[in-house]
């Protein structure tokens, strides 16, 4: 872009009246200038967060959500496309046909499949890109959708717990009335690696919500599972997201901070107040 700034509009701020160097008279209005803004080298990319129901039925459909993406640079994106896909087929461009550009309304043309993935691929105009994709499962019987509130896979630390929150409701292809379509929850903890279910419950009151505290789960990655059950008739439905909980940062500190001590007193640094966040009675190892 080109930034240009006219010409007798802007000088130093001045006191009409006041003698010198105060003045208004002192300082004259700038000349026009113009500066030319050049992209940075390396522009930051969009950050995509794509919200999807793990299973959506052939009778009513649903819709992916970009709405929590970010990172256009202050504006519009300039490239915001949407393609759809059966797993291992070729990408096919689909027009938006929300009134928003953060969402793609699944309709019936897009669900002769058992599994559709979803793509989404921004551009700002600082010339950064991204693209990032989800799957959703297609039935064509009536089960309840499931909704997970942000990305499906989250990097999270030791020290700030855990917090997830889905978003379930019962089918509407019977005619029901919104009243008539709750869902109960249910969460379980599964070990990633080894496929264990951990003995770890909800410290939530709210059943749409899973939350553990600081240090419940230790480094590695687990599948966060929830189930969602239509109370009247049953039918349920599932999906996970995938957690990775890394060890937080050391914080090393030393009491009294910066301080000019005199020569001849020499100077005592003490770094007791230093922790480990992931368990605050961690022995540490100082070096100096």
């Amino acid at each position: 872009d080109n930034a240009t700034a006219m010409g007798g509009v802007l000088r130093r701020a001045c006191v009409v009246g006041a003698p010198a160097p105060r003045a208004c008279a002192c300082h004259p209005y700038a000349n026009a200038s113009r500066t030319v803004v050049l992209p940075p080298e390396n522009p930051p990319a969009p950050a995509i967060v794509l919200e999807a129901p793990e299973t959506v039925s052939r009778c009513e459909g649903g819709f992916v959500s970009a709405l929590q993406s970010g990172g256009s640079g202050g504006r519009d994106f300039t490239t915001v496309a949407w393609s759809i896909a059966e797993p291992g087929a070729a990408w096919a461009a689909v027009p938006s046909t929300a009134t928003k550009w953060y969402e793609l309304v699944l309709n019936a043309s897009h669900l002769n499949v058992s599994s559709l993935d979803v793509r989404l691929e921004l551009a700002n105009f600082l010339g950064g890109t991204a693209e990032a994709a989800v799957r959703v499962k297609v039935q064509g019987g009536t089960p309840p959708t499931l909704t997970f509130v942000g990305a499906r896979e989250r990097t999270v630390l030791v020290a700030d717990g855990v917090e997830v929150d889905a978003r379930g409701v019962a089918t509407s292809c019977d005619g029901r009335p919104m009243s008539g379509r709750a869902v109960s929850y249910a969460w379980d903890v599964v070990d990633a690696v080894t496929g264990a279910r951990l003995p770890l419950a909800s410290s939530s009151r709210d059943a749409r919500k899973f939350a553990a505290g600081a240090g419940a789960l230790a480094p590695g990655a687990y599948d966060l599972v929830a189930t969602v059950v239509d109370d009247a008739y049953g039918f349920a439905t599932n999906g996970s997201v995938r957690l990775r909980v890394e060890r937080s940062a050391l914080v090393a500190r030393v009491d009294g901070g910066d301080r000019t001590v005199p020569l001849a007193d020499g100077a005592v640094a003490v770094a007791s107040a230093s922790y480990d966040p992931d368990d605050r009675s961690a022995p540490l190892a100082e070096t100096w």
